[in-house]
């Protein structure tokens, strides 16, 4: 069944999590659940009503296979969905840190935080945003609030680099704090429960 086909049980929907799984699956071989320009064609009808969005495409899609992978484009045209206020997606599979010319380091870039945040639905109260690295901390607070003044919450998987300066965790809170934002990291990889 197709998820358009899904979808269409339920008129009224409010909140959607779709997730795949990291590992590849065997029985998906060459063919894929869903696309991510796919998802969005099939949430067009809720984009007026769609309050919470919570999307991991699964690090096996980018592996796997190049045209298929989720692109920045598809973030930005969640600024669509205006309802939003709880929007989960993983930054660092969008705009991930090149080691080198063929290995990608799995965290947001920082010098694409300012990238990210300017394609927001401006509705939003609450976000996961996957793994970011403390040195997206800064930046990141500084231009979050002025796009979604609601904001109140950033959840993610906090990981260091061990750079020198790059901010502890600890700080990384004390930087959102200071512009009224908890920052909730989670010990484990998913979304938090703010999405279900």
């Amino acid at each position: 069944m197709e998820l358009r086909q899904v979808l269409d049980g339920f008129p009224r929907l409010e909140a959607l999590r779709y997730s795949w799984s990291d590992q590849w699956p065997s029985q998906f071989r060459n063919t894929y659940p869903c696309l991510a320009s796919e998802l969005l064609g099939c949430l067009q009808p809720f984009k007026a009503q769609l309050k919470s969005l919570a999307v991991d495409f699964g690090s096996w899609m980018w592996r796997r296979s190049y045209e298929n992978k989720p692109s920045s484009l598809w973030i930005a045209y969640l600024s669509c969905f205006e309802s939003l206020t709880h929007l989960g997606i993983e930054a660092h599979l969008f705009w991930p840190v090149r080691r080198n010319r063929y290995t990608l380091y799995y965290r947001l870039d920082p010098n694409k935080v300012g990238s990210l945040v300017s394609i927001l639905p401006k509705g939003l109260e609450s976000i996961d945003l996957g793994r970011l690295g403390g040195n997206s901390m800064p930046l990141l607070a500084k231009t979050i609030k002025k796009r979604c003044p609601g904001l109140r919450l950033v959840t993610c998987n906090y990981v260091s680099s061990g750079i020198d300066g790059e901010p502890t965790e600890e700080e990384a809170k004390e930087i959102l704090a200071e512009q009224g934002i908890e920052l909730s990291v989670l010990s484990r990889c998913g979304f938090s429960s703010a999405s279900s």
